[in-house]
């Protein structure tokens, strides 16, 4: 029998959580009418860490103070710290929301999310672009659809099953596709195997044995968002 590969054991523990949770729990609030139940989320969050604090009798850091978590969150969200303007600006506002409106703002209104957690995906689903020039290659439409995925806020699932339900072609890979394609992930795990030769046949394989599952289906959920990786709450 074969061993599983390393890299699909980190795909299956990336998104078997997010896939097992979004079949059971309700779609996430997808306006800012929904704002109590993303509260209420926020609260749930805050009183797991709390339990975990108490068990493991540590106490927690002191709340970032404003200037820090300015820092903190457009560092997180859009991949740059923020300019004295907007420093300014930030620190002079006295609304108690003003946290929040501002974590609002740089997921709904800075291009600079998208292109930031493009890179994100991207770096965590084939960071075999990095030392393969084969892979390298591939990855621009990858990268684009992966664009896409961020910029509709697509759920974990939904990413998920767009890379596991991808159509392969027995003719192999096309180098240098154009079109958006999550192929770029089996391409990346096919030349980065000990015996891959980029012909495609064991990225095939991989690929037939991630759609097979008891139910032949993937547990869909509508409007489950990337919260957890910085995508907006809808």
């Amino acid at each position: 029998m074969s061993t599983c590969p390393r890299w699909m054991l980190v795909f299956t523990l990336m998104f078997l959580p997010g896939l097992m949770v979004a079949a059971r729990e309700p779609a996430a609030p997808t306006s800012k009418a929904d704002g109590q139940q993303t509260r209420d989320l926020v609260a749930k969050i805050d009183r797991h860490l709390a339990e975990r604090w108490a068990e493991a009798k540590v106490t927690p850091a002191e709340p970032a103070d404003d200037a820090e978590f300015l820092r903190r969150v457009y560092l997180d969200l859009v991949g740059r710290i923020p300019r004295i303007d907007e420093v300014r600006n930030f620190l002079d506002d006295k609304r108690p929301n003003r946290r929040a409106e501002k974590v609002d703002e740089l997921l709904t209104k800075d291009p600079r999310y998208v292109a930031h957690f493009t890179n994100v995906w991207r770096a965590l689903l084939i960071p075999e672009a990095g030392n393969n020039f084969q892979v390298r290659l591939q990855q621009g439409s990858f990268e684009a659809w992966l664009k896409d995925q961020v910029a509709k806020n697509a759920g974990y699932d939904q990413l998920a099953r767009g890379i596991i339900t991808t159509p392969l072609s027995n003719r192999g890979f096309p180098f240098g596709a154009a079109d958006p394609s999550p192929l770029t992930f089996y391409l990346a795990k096919e030349f980065n195997s000990p015996s891959g030769s980029g012909g495609g046949d064991q990225a095939r394989d991989q690929h037939a044995g991630y759609r097979q599952d008891g139910a032949g289906e993937v547990p869909r959920r509508q409007g489950a968002g990337l919260e957890g990786h910085g995508q907006r709450p809808g």
